[in-house]
């Protein structure tokens, strides 16, 4: 008799990617109104555009620049080390090993 391994038991969990992360943020976050804050209302508190905002939420932009970071900080009122989990897997995913010998 052979016994089938449970598939369901070996998942892994994946973390939440930064979109996924500032999206649950966002809405988790209540504005003057009582209301989830909007990307409109992201976009006054920092001084990043629409476009990059959504991008960012919907996981199009995977590789954002250092004052990119600094502004969705100041946008979705996180400090830093909020985001330092996704700087970091940014900067390994940019190293590309060791350097061959100069």
């Amino acid at each position: 008799m052979q016994i089938q391994a449970d598939t369901h038991c070996n998942a892994t969990i994946e973390p939440p990617s930064l979109g996924e992360f500032l999206k649950k943020t966002r809405l988790s976050q209540r504005g003057a109104s009582g209301r989830p804050l909007t990307i409109s209302d992201i976009k006054r508190r920092s001084d990043l555009s629409l476009p990059v905002l959504s991008k960012l939420e919907a996981g199009k932009i995977r590789d954002p620049k250092f004052s990119t970071i600094v502004q969705v900080c100041k946008g979705y009122g996180l400090p830093f080390e909020a985001l330092a989990f996704f700087v970091e897997d940014i900067a390994a995913a940019r190293q590309v090993g060791p350097q061959a010998g100069h």
